[in-house]
C-alpha cells in the first residue's frame, strides 16, 4: 500500500507517494537524493543514519516515512553550505574531528539536537550524547574537550550564524553539485597561497569541508542506469554443515535478474594462502558467513529475494573460548588447497603450507 506525504525537508516542503514499509533513510536518499545520512548498522545502533525530526535526533533507518508526515526533517545537507558552516560543522573541520567522514553528518546532528536542548552541556552530557557515533570516531569526542580546544593551533572565528543548537539557521535547501572551496568557506583561516607553512601551524583537511557538509560520495551514493541491488544471505550459526541452498523461490521475485551460492564459485582465493571462498561451499564457519547472495532492480525486490532463499544447516560443535578452541581446531576443520606461491615480484618467503585452517 503507498500513502502521499507532506514533509518539511530542510526548509522545503516536500509531497511525494511513498511505501507504507519504506524507511525515512530509503526516502531522504532514494526520493530526494540527500545522501548525507549513511545506511549503516540498519539497526539503529551506528548514528549513521540520524537525522532531526522537529529539532530531535533520530535514527532515519527505523523510522517510517509515513511518520514523518507532517514534520520538519533536517540533514546534514540543510544545517550549513560549504560559504557558510555551521559553528559545529566548521568546529569539527578546525580541529581534523572527521576523519573518514562517513559518521560524521550523524555526530554533528547528534550535537545540534543536545545543543538545541541544553545551550550549555557538560564534557559528561556530550559524551552521553554520542555514545554510538562516536564509539565508531574517537578523534570527535576527543577533540571535543577543552583541552583539546586549548591545543588546536587553528582556532575558528566566530560564525556570523545564529546559536549552535538552531538547525534551521538556514532554511535553504541544498541539493548536489554546489559550488564552494575550502577558501570560501565562512570561520576557516586557512593559510595564503604565498604563506603555505605547513609545519608547527593547523589547517584544514582537503577532503574536509565535503565530509562536513554530507557532500562527500561514498560507493552507495553513486547511482548509474540500469543498477542492480544485491543482498547477501547470511549464516545464523558459528559452525554448521551446509547442505543445501534452494534459490528457486528467490528467482520467482519479481524484478530479480540473478541468484548465486557457493555453488557457482567452487574455487578458494586468496592473497599468500588460498583459504577463502566466496560463498561458504560446504561448511560456515561464524555467525554472518555469507551463504548467497540475490540482485534485483531495487533494494526491496533484493531484501524480498534474500529472505526466501532456502539453506539446510547442520549445527556443528564450537568454541566460544579461545582455550578449548586450540587442540580442538584440527579436528573440526576442513582440509583446503593452499598455494604456497608468494605474490609476483616478491621476495618473501612461501607461506608455510598447512593442512587445515
Amino acid at each position: 500500500m503507498r500513502h502521499e506525504i507532506t514533509v518539511r525537508v530542510n526548509g522545503v516542503s516536500e509531497t511525494h507517494t511513498v511505501a507504507d514499509n519504506q524507511t525515512l533513510l530509503s526516502f531522504l536518499r532514494d526520493t530526494l537524493d540527500l545522501t548525507g545520512a549513511k545506511e549503516g548498522c540498519n539497526e539503529g545502533e551506528c548514528g549513521a543514519c540520524i537525522v532531526l525530526v522537529d529539532h530531535k535526533a533520530v535514527n532515519s533507518c527505523l523510522m517510517l516515512a509515513v511518520e514523518a508526515d507532517g514534520h520538519e526533517v533536517t540533514t546534514i545537507e540543510g544545517l550549513g553550505s560549504p560559504d557558510e558552516l555551521h559553528p559545529l560543522q566548521a568546529a569539527l573541520l578546525h580541529h581534523s574531528a572527521v576523519q573518514c567522514g562517513f559518521c560524521t553528518p550523524g555526530m554533528i546532528l547528534t550535537a545540534v539536537a543536545l545543543l538545541h536542548q541544553n545551550p550549555s552541556p557538560t564534557e559528561a552530557e556530550i559524551r552521553a550524547a554520542w555514545p554510538a557515533t562516536c564509539a565508531a570516531a574517537p578523534a570527535t569526542a576527543r577533540s571535543s574537550t577543552p583541552s583539546a580546544r586549548r591545543r588546536s593551533r587553528f582556532a575558528p572565528r566566530p560564525a556570523p550564524r545564529g546559536a549552535c543548537g538552531d538547525a534551521t539557521a538556514s532554511p535553504a535547501r541544498t541539493r548536489r553539485g554546489g559550488s564552494g572551496t575550502r577558501a570560501g568557506a565562512r570561520g576557516l583561516e586557512e593559510p595564503a597561497m604565498s604563506d603555505r607553512l605547513y609545519v608547527g601551524r593547523g589547517f584544514p583537511r582537503v577532503d574536509g569541508l565535503e565530509k562536513v557538509t554530507g557532500a562527500a560520495r561514498y560507493t552507495a551514493d553513486l547511482k548509474f542506469p540500469r543498477l542492480l541491488h544485491a543482498a547477501v544471505v547470511r549464516s545464523p550459526h558459528p559452525h554448521a554443515r551446509v547442505l543445501d541452498v534452494r534459490l528457486e523461490d528467490a528467482l520467482a521475485v519479481p524484478g530479480v535478474r540473478a541468484a548465486v551460492s557457493g555453488r557457482d564459485f567452487p574455487f578458494h582465493t586468496g592473497i599468500y594462502l588460498k583459504d577463502q571462498t566466496v560463498f561458504a561451499i560446504d561448511r560456515v564457519r561464524f555467525v554472518g558467513d555469507p551463504v548467497a547472495a540475490v540482485a534485483a532492480e531495487t533494494p526491496e525486490a533484493a531484501a524480498e529475494a534474500a529472505a526466501r532463499v532456502q539453506v539446510d544447516y547442520e549445527p556443528l560443535p564450537r568454541s566460544t573460548t579461545p582455550r578449548p578452541a586450540s587442540p580442538r581446531a584440527r579436528r573440526w576443520s576442513t582440509p583446503i588447497s593452499a598455494s604456497t606461491r608468494s605474490c609476483r615480484g616478491s621476495r618473501r618467503r612461501p607461506a608455510r603450507t598447512s593442512a587445515t585452517t
